[in-house]
């Protein structure tokens, strides 16, 4: 077991860059252990637990009288009966009439691997409260090149958002909802444009303040990483506004969940915490009013490689942030 235990007392936090209005978001981040082979940071979804996961071993970060510890730990999460996703594929849980959802039927006809395989998936399966399972088949001119749908809350309608991918085009998001007993397309935005060029989903929430639910993705995060948030227009979500310079993944990763969506400043829009391109510092970035603007930026020695989680560390009721680096460090930020 290669981990060092450092508590808080022995860490100095690193500067923050904060611009004019933000100076109440003054977080300090801690390296609180180090683990070899680090490979995602995670919350058991029963326990709320945080784990880390390293060298094919599961280890939980505790909190107990101001200092942190990793110890070996075994999460309580089960497979859903009956659900086949697809290799590496995850299961999104939510507590409405949409249960679950997953990715299923593997194919090989895009062939981009940027998620560590060739491996994508032509349907998409979700499993309500009341126990059906429904599908939806792609044709052949695209492929779900995800690996964990997520179910969201658009303007009060559940939906599940995805991203397909055209073999000549691209990525876009795609938002379904169930209608009866079938699920039905809501809307697509514009695919890229180009073949083997791909985005990945922020999430879903009122990023202008205007009441209105927008959805939020970073197009092309290995190259421009352009952070956008479209408005649903008819059956199209339209590009809103966007700001480049970010990223939530790296080429090969099957790490997806390198963000969170929260209102950091409470001014009423959320806003959106995830590293920049190069993946060295941990900004949180606004569009409220939209104008896009970064409230705050985190100098990393090391490379986010993780998922950035949010979980109520030492149980007071503040939502404390963790991530971990490339090089095995794990990160927290107690707010």
């Amino acid at each position: 077991m290669h981990f060092r235990y450092l508590t808080l007392g022995l860490v100095a936090a690193l500067a923050v860059s904060l611009p004019v209005g933000a100076e109440s978001l003054n977080w300090k981040q801690e390296t609180v252990a180090t683990l070899n082979g680090l490979v995602d940071i995670r919350r058991d979804r029963e326990t709320g637990n945080v784990f880390a996961l390293a060298d094919g071993k599961r280890f939980r970060l505790s909190l107990e009288n101001d200092k942190f510890a990793l110890s070996s730990f075994q999460t309580t999460e089960k497979s859903a009966p009956y659900a086949d996703p697809i290799p590496d594929g995850r299961i999104a849980y939510s507590g409405g009439s949409i249960a679950q959802a997953w990715l299923s039927e593997p194919t090989l006809r895009y062939r981009h691997g940027v998620l560590g395989d060739d491996v994508e998936a032509e349907m998409l399966k979700v499993r309500m409260k009341d126990g059906r399972t429904l599908s939806f088949k792609l044709p052949n001119d695209s492929v779900y090149e995800d690996l964990e749908p997520r179910i969201i809350d658009l303007n009060g309608e559940q939906a599940v958002l995805v991203v397909r991918s055209y073999l000549n085009a691209g990525a876009s998001i795609a938002v379904y909802r169930v209608a009866g007993d079938r699920i039905e397309p809501i809307g697509e935005s514009d695919p890229i444009g180009l073949s083997h060029r791909w985005l990945n989903p922020v999430g879903a929430a009122d990023f202008d303040g205007d009441g209105i639910t927008e959805i939020a993705a970073v197009v092309t995060p290995h190259l421009s990483g352009l952070l956008t948030i479209y408005q649903r227009d008819g059956d199209s979500f339209l590009r809103e506004s966007a700001r480049s310079g970010y990223s939530t993944h790296f080429i090969g990763s099957t790490v997806l969940a390198m963000s969170l969506v929260e209102d950091v400043d409470g001014d009423g829009a959320a806003d959106i915490i995830l590293p920049s391109l190069d993946r060295d510092n941990l900004a949180v970035v606004s569009f409220a009013g939209g104008r896009s603007r970064e409230l705050l930026s985190l100098p990393q020695s090391s490379a986010i490689v993780t998922s950035v989680i949010a979980a109520d560390l030492d149980g007071v009721g503040a939502l404390d942030l963790v991530f971990g680096r490339e090089d095995g460090s794990i990160i927290a930020i107690r707010r």
